[in-house]
């Protein structure tokens, strides 16, 4: 069995009245928030400080220990957040292409923006399959191939990323955005796009 745990109040996962459980691997696991009076809830956090779900109910797969907290808000606060834009391009230079994904962050005052760009893998991904995609971010793999990560410098709200000296004849590179910031105290947390972009070379 995988152990999991929620940290944190107003959460409970489904089935059971404690903030810890066992479940058999790969099966499914509910956890619910309630924001308490004044706040709505913002989303889903796992141990390492990433965003899994906006979703006040996230349902998942577990397959690894795995803690999550459930982050709260004032009821008119805006956290910061980011978007890929839904069409990239393709430019042939010589032989190889350059495949180029935009997007735009938004960081409301109080947030400070420490990095921001793409991840980037090489096959179909599903953004209707949760599993799928809560695995589709910094560090994740899917179906045995590990994600990349391609930070882009600057800190102006847009930016593109460019990815060079991709071969032809049919190639896939699947895109999602991501956004990592700072609120007042420094504590850094990490954001995705909602939406994801395949480009796929001639």
């Amino acid at each position: 069995s995988v152990p999991f745990h929620l940290s944190g109040e107003n959460a409970s996962i489904l089935g059971t009245t404690a903030n810890a459980a066992q479940f058999k691997e790969r099966t499914v696991a509910t956890v619910m928030a309630k924001a308490p009076k004044g706040q709505k809830f913002s989303y889903w956090k796992n141990e390492k400080n990433a965003v899994v779900s906006y979703q006040s109910t996230y349902s998942f797969v577990v397959t690894s220990d795995i803690t999550l907290t459930p982050v709260f808000d004032s009821e008119d606060a805006a956290l910061p957040s980011v978007a890929l834009n839904a069409s990239g391009t393709i430019l042939k230079f010589g032989t190889k292409y350059r495949l180029s994904y935009s997007g735009v962050c938004s960081i409301p005052a109080g947030y400070k923006l420490v990095k921001r760009g793409i991840i980037l893998i090489n096959q179909p991904v599903n953004v209707e399959n949760q599993a799928e995609l809560d695995a589709f971010v910094i560090g994740g793999e899917i179906n045995g191939t590990k994600v990349a990560t391609c930070a882009v410098a600057g800190t102006s709200s847009q930016f593109i990323s460019n990815i060079n000296n991709v071969a032809g004849g049919g190639q896939l590179r699947v895109a999602r955005a991501f956004l990592t910031y700072a609120d007042k105290d420094g504590n850094e947390t990490t954001v995705y796009s909602s939406n994801v972009v395949a480009l796929t070379t001639p």
